[in-house]
């Protein structure tokens, strides 16, 4: 069951979160680009979605993101969704 999602910006910034949470000891799961399919990580704690939204137009940006959202709250038991904001 995944109890921490993320999404990062891009694919560094993703793979330093999944990094960080198998210290800590979660079973993590790291994704390029937005899932396409309800369910496929149940097995993990955490999981961490790469997007290429750094570099892209703002358009794209938001809408990647939310689709990465939307299926974070698909896939999580409870639904909730906390967002982060780096400083």
């Amino acid at each position: 069951m995944i109890l921490l999602g993320a999404i990062a910006d891009d694919f560094r910034g993703a793979t330093g979160l999944a990094n960080a949470m198998v210290k800590g000891r979660m079973s993590t799961v790291q994704l390029i680009g937005t899932p396409h399919e309800d369910g496929v990580l149940l097995q993990a704690d955490a999981a961490v979605t790469a997007l290429k939204s750094r570099t892209a137009s703002p358009g794209w940006a938001v809408e990647q993101s939310m689709k990465a959202l939307r299926w974070l709250r698909r896939t999580r038991p409870c639904g909730h969704a906390v967002p982060l904001r780096a400083p």
